[in-house]
């Protein structure tokens, strides 16, 4: 949750494109999806698989402007956050927001593989700074 919510308020407080921040977020997403792998519930895991990945990455072809993958950025963070609240009062998951829906059907998940898969992002520059 504390990674999420990490990710949620840096979209919120956004400004121009950053490639530190970009590789911030990747580092987070990594953790989160490392993190989801002990949680029990697989519907859960496999929500905030998919939340995730689309939090870091861009669909082929998409046309986005950066202020509107921003925005998208918080509504799926919005989105993982508020299935993690629900399962840890153990409520039923909360139906996904019409934009989550949207964002969702840009990307080509179902060749993603499973929860099993791993996708790590590793910066080029192995230098640190």
């Amino acid at each position: 949750m504390e990674h999420l919510l990490a990710i949620w308020h840096d979209a919120r407080r956004a400004g121009k494109q950053d490639e530190a921040v970009g590789r911030l977020l990747h580092e987070r997403v990594i953790a989160v999806q490392v993190l989801m792998q002990r949680v029990p519930l697989a519907g859960l895991r496999e929500r905030i698989r998919v939340d995730t990945l689309s939090l870091a990455l861009s669909p082929p072809g998409d046309t986005r402007s950066w202020e509107e993958r921003r925005v998208d950025r918080i509504f799926v963070c919005a989105d993982a956050i508020a299935c993690l609240g629900a399962y840890l009062r153990e409520e039923p998951l909360p139906p996904p927001a019409e934009r989550v829906v949207e964002v969702r059907g840009l990307w080509p998940f179902t060749e993603a593989g499973t929860d099993r898969d791993a996708f790590i992002w590793e910066s080029e520059n192995t230098s640190g700074g």
